[in-house]
């Protein structure tokens, strides 16, 4: 008997429900937003307060967009002001 995997259920559940692809492609976005905010202001050496000092924002603002929840969903304004702040672009991309 094959033992099932996680990856492998969510690649099967994917590949049947549309619902479930869809959300847990949405979440994966949200979750890599925030792993890539993290990591750009690790290697900036800033604190969370500190980037929200440089956005301009409160330091709840930035731990939430940090943890990658999906019920916070920061605007592209925010996310164009976190680039700046931390001297870099942001770059969106739709792909097929």
């Amino acid at each position: 008997m094959k033992t099932l995997t996680l990856i492998d259920y969510i690649e099967n559940k994917q590949a049947t429900d549309v619902d479930f692809s869809e959300h847990y492609i949405r979440e994966q976005t949200i979750n890599n937003i925030a792993e890539m905010i993290v990591a750009a202001r690790r290697k900036a050496h800033l604190t969370q307060a500190g980037l929200a000092n440089k956005v301009g924002t409160k330091l709840s603002v930035i731990s939430r967009i940090e943890s990658g929840n999906s019920h916070f969903i920061p605007s592209i304004e925010t996310l164009v002001r976190i680039a700046g702040a931390l001297y870099m672009k942001l770059k969106l991309q739709l792909q097929p």
